[in-house]
């Protein structure tokens, strides 16, 4: 008998995060460290991602690794060539579930439904090193696609001096050439330390990106800014809201005491 579960995700970095809630009930399910393989041949099939032609690549398992290495019900993260899975997170993908809407973690329950679990529970653990100069900081990711650009960021005015932005070069130059709130940016070494920034600072604030995922799955204090042609991230658990419009986001911010 196995002394470990695997499991198999080949998705991009959004799709492979949401996928530990179903992961962690494994975990739980079978009581045993899993073995997390990523795969490298499920092609993209959106024009000009930042992945390129295939979801994963080198860049980003590097990029995930430490995180999920981090994680103590994960026992190892491998790259997938031919080792034997228990469970296959890619073959949702396979049975005309519309991707564009719904939360990304449910649609695993398609397949395996015995993995059903509370999306309140957070599957990343916290980690232990507190950035305590972020503590009463404003995190801002927002990646070029999946953007609702109906909204004015400029609200963010009186609190500027309070934001940090982590994200690409191209999107901070966007950002800042669009909004001209003079935001300064933190460099993330890797998802472990984008971990570690955004559960030390006292609110997140990003759109359907990889970045948001992590916030997600740690349950921080967190705002989603939601694609209306493509929401199918949703925050559950924990302080998460998303928003629509700037009156939206003006209202949360004035939630967490930041805009009067």
């Amino acid at each position: 008998m196995k002394n470990t579960i695997s499991v198999l995700q080949s998705g991009n970095n959004g799709d492979l995060i949401y996928s530990l809630s179903s992961a962690y009930a494994a975990h739980q399910l079978h009581n045993k460290p899993i073995d997390f393989y990523v795969g490298f041949n499920l092609r993209n099939t959106v024009p000009n991602h930042p992945s390129g032609a295939f979801c994963m690549n080198d860049v980003t398992y590097n990029y995930l690794k430490p995180l999920l290495e981090y994680q103590p019900w994960i026992n190892k993260v491998e790259k997938h060539t031919n080792q034997e899975i228990d469970y296959n997170f890619d073959w949702f993908r396979d049975i005309g579930i519309n991707l564009s809407s719904g939360d990304i973690r449910m649609w695993h329950w398609a397949i395996y439904p015995e993995l059903n679990n509370s999306l309140t529970i957070p599957p990343l653990m916290t980690p232990e090193r507190h950035l305590e100069y972020l503590d009463d900081s404003i995190i801002i990711s927002l990646s070029k696609r999946y953007r609702n650009n109906t909204i004015n960021y400029s609200i963010l005015e009186p609190i500027a001096s309070k934001c940090l932005f982590v994200g690409l070069d191209d999107e901070y130059t966007q950002f800042n050439q669009n909004f001209m709130l003079g935001i300064k940016r933190l460099h993330v070494k890797d998802a472990l330390h984008m971990s570690e920034i955004i559960s030390s600072c006292k609110l997140f604030i990003g759109n359907q990106s990889s970045s948001f995922s992590i916030a997600e799955q740690l349950k921080v204090p967190r705002l989603l800014e939601v694609f209306n042609q493509c929401p199918n991230v949703i925050p559950i658990g924990g302080e998460g809201y998303g928003y629509y419009t700037t009156e939206n986001l003006k209202y949360y911010l004035t939630k967490f005491d930041l805009l009067k």
